[in-house]
């Protein structure tokens, strides 16, 4: 679906979640908020990370998902197994993973104050996801290149950005 922000714009969320079938897709961006859906596949991670400057609201609409926050990845302080219909409130500045436990694909859409991608994202897995930001590193530099330091993607300057890369060793990237 092509991202309709910031055009006013209603849409049946159910039937649009659950008709997703990329990793993640921008369905809306505007000035203040932006709603995204994903389709995680059984044992798949939306991918450990820290928005420090805001809120996030993710909805299950089908599928099985632990929920895992805390102040940091090694102090996970809330651990919840959620299903369909239920919704988990994701505080600024506290790293958080949604992981699909089921056995089926996790459909959830996510509400971000303010946008957390850029308009129109589209990624079909988590691996084109973790590319799309190795392409945005200077020289060629990949995340697991950079072992936790700051980052700068091009576009990111309004959009404080955090994402975590999961490989053989964690990596995140966090743009100033």
């Amino acid at each position: 679906m092509t991202d309709k922000g910031p055009e006013p714009f209603a849409t049946n969320i159910e039937v649009a979640t659950l008709a997703n079938t990329a990793f993640r897709d921008t369905l809306w961006t505007g000035k203040y908020l932006q709603l995204t859906v994903m389709s995680i596949p059984p044992g798949g991670v939306v991918g450990g990370e820290i928005h420090d400057d805001h809120d996030q609201f993710i909805r299950v609409e089908s599928g099985k998902a632990k929920v895992v926050m805390g102040p940091r990845k090694d102090d996970i302080t809330f651990d919840e197994t959620v299903g369909d219909d239920w919704i988990a409130l994701i505080p600024a500045g506290k790293f958080h993973n949604i992981i699909n436990v089921g056995d089926d694909d996790l459909k959830l859409y996510s509400l971000y104050g303010p946008a957390e991608h850029l308009p129109g994202t589209r990624h079909e897995t988590f691996a084109d996801a973790a590319r799309s930001w190795d392409r945005a590193m200077p020289c060629g530099t990949s995340l697991n290149q950079l072992g936790g330091e700051h980052c700068t993607h091009p576009s990111a300057a309004a959009f404080q950005v955090s994402f975590l890369i999961r490989g053989p060793s964690d990596r995140i990237c966090q743009p100033p």
